[in-house]
C-alpha cells in the first residue's frame, strides 16, 4: 500500500495485543479500504478487552458520529468523548471508556490526509462491583489499541489517497488529450468544466478568463450559466484573492469567513455556494490568464488534495485554451492571405471557359484541397 507502517512492539506489551497488532499489519498489506479494515479489526479488538460494544467515532460538522460500530449502539457519551479528545487521555465513566485515536499531523505534503478528531469508544457490561485492577488493565489495553488503530488507519488513508491521486492524474491526461481535438470555444470550456465536476465530486466548475483592460473576470455560458456570460470584478471574492496572489484558495462555509464569498453572484444565479476551491490559470509566459473554480463538494468541504487536482486541470486547460486561440489566429491569418491574394489576382474576360473554372474553384475553395488550373 504505502511505506507507512505500524510497529506492534512499540505500543503493545500483552501477547493478545501483539497478536492483533501483527494481524493488522497483514491486513494493511491487503489494500483494504478504511471501512473494510475497521470491520475486520474491531471484533477482535473488542473481544480482547471483553467489551459489550464499541467502535470508532469521529467528528463531523460539530457532532460525534460512529464511523464503525460493533454491537448495539446506544446514545454516545459525547461529553466524555470531548473530554478525552481535549485532554488527549483515556477517560472512563459509567461503563464507558474513551481513548483518543489520532496521529501527529502529516508534515510536508499538504495533499496527504490530515488527522481528524476521532476516538475509540468502548462500552463494558454493567457490573455491580467493578474490579479496579481489571479496570486499569482494560484502560491500558484500550490506550494501546487506540494508538495502534490510529497509526493503521492513517496508513490506510494515505494508501487510498495515493491510489485516488494516480487515478485522477490518469483521468486528467486523458481529458487533456481530448480537449486538444476541440475547436469550438463553448465545447472546450464545457468539456473542461464537466471534467472538473466529475473528478472533484462537486456541483459546478467555472472558468473565469481575465479581461485585464476592463478589470473583469468573465465566465462563459458553457460553465453552467444560461444566457449572457457572467462578469465579476477581478478583485471580488475568493477568485479575486486567487488572481491577486496567484495561489490556490479554499473556502468551506462551516468554518471560514462568509465575507470571502461574492454572494452577489449567488443572488444573480439563484444559487447557494457552500464550499469552493479556486486556482490560478497560467499562460505560456507564466502570467495569470484566469481562475479555475470548483463549487460545492458533495461533502461540502474541499481540501488541499482537491486544490492539487484542480491545479493539474488548470494547467492543461490553459494549454488547451491558448492552443485553440493560436489555431484560430492561424486560420484567420490564412483566410485573410488567401482572400488578399484572390482579390489582387483577378481572372479576366467573360469567356465561358473562364466561368467554368470559377464555378469549379468555388466548390473546393472551402476545403484544404490543392487545385491546379491549366489552360
Amino acid at each position: 500500500m504505502t511505506d507507512t507502517a505500524i510497529n506492534p512492539s512499540a505500543a503493545a506489551t500483552d501477547p493478545a495485543e501483539i497478536r492483533y497488532a501483527l494481524d493488522w499489519v497483514r491486513l494493511l498489506q491487503s489494500d483494504l479500504s478504511r471501512s473494510e479494515f475497521l470491520r475486520s479489526v474491531l471484533p477482535d479488538l473488542l473481544g480482547t478487552v471483553d467489551a459489550a460494544a464499541g467502535g470508532l467515532v469521529s467528528q463531523r460538522l460539530g457532532t460525534w458520529e460512529a464511523e464503525a460500530w460493533i454491537g448495539t449502539q446506544p446514545t454516545l457519551p459525547e461529553a466524555l468523548i470531548g473530554e478525552a479528545i481535549d485532554q488527549g487521555a483515556v477517560r472512563n465513566d459509567n461503563g464507558w471508556c474513551v481513548a483518543p485515536c489520532s496521529v501527529r499531523p502529516t508534515g510536508g505534503d499538504a495533499t496527504l490526509p490530515q488527522p481528524t478528531a476521532a476516538a475509540l469508544v468502548v462500552q463494558f457490561p454493567s457490573s455491580p462491583r467493578p474490579d479496579p485492577t481489571q479496570s486499569r488493565g482494560r484502560t491500558a489495553a484500550i490506550r494501546q489499541a487506540a494508538q495502534l488503530l490510529a497509526e493503521a488507519l492513517h496508513a490506510v488513508d494515505i494508501g487510498e489517497r495515493y491510489v485516488r491521486r494516480i487515478e485522477q492524474l490518469s483521468a486528467v491526461l486523458s481529458a487533456a488529450a481530448e480537449w486538444q481535438r476541440l475547436d469550438d470555444d463553448d465545447a472546450l470550456l464545457r468539456k473542461i468544466a464537466d471534467t472538473a465536476t466529475e473528478l472533484l465530486r462537486c456541483e459546478r466548475a467555472s472558468i473565469f478568463l481575465w479581461d485585464r483592460r476592463r478589470k473583469k473576470l468573465i465566465g462563459r455560458p458553457a460553465l453552467g450559466i444560461e444566457g449572457d456570460p457572467l462578469e465579476v470584478d477581478d478583485d471580488a471574492g475568493v477568485v479575486g484573492e486567487v488572481l491577486r496572489t496567484a495561489e490556490p484558495k479554499i473556502w468551506n462555509g462551516d468554518s471560514d469567513d462568509q465575507r470571502r464569498v461574492n454572494r452577489s453572484v449567488d443572488r444573480s444565479l439563484d444559487f447557494q455556494t457552500r464550499s469552493l476551491v479556486a486556482v490560478p490559470m497560467g499562460g505560456r509566459r507564466e502570467e495569470v490568464i484566469g481562475v479555475f473554480e470548483a463549487i460545492n463538494h458533495v461533502e461540502d468541504r474541499f481540501d488541499a488534495f482537491d486544490a492539487a487536482i484542480l491545479a493539474d486541470l488548470a494547467l492543461h486547460a490553459a494549454v488547451a485554451i491558448e492552443s485553440q486561440r493560436k489555431r484560430r489566429t492561424l486560420t484567420e491569418s490564412r483566410d485573410r492571405l488567401v482572400n488578399d491574394a484572390a482579390s489582387a489576382t483577378q481572372l479576366v474576360r467573360n469567356h465561358s471557359a473562364i466561368e467554368s473554372v470559377r464555378h469549379r474553384a468555388a466548390k473546393v475553395a472551402a476545403t484544404d484541397l490543392s487545385v491546379l488550373v491549366l489552360g
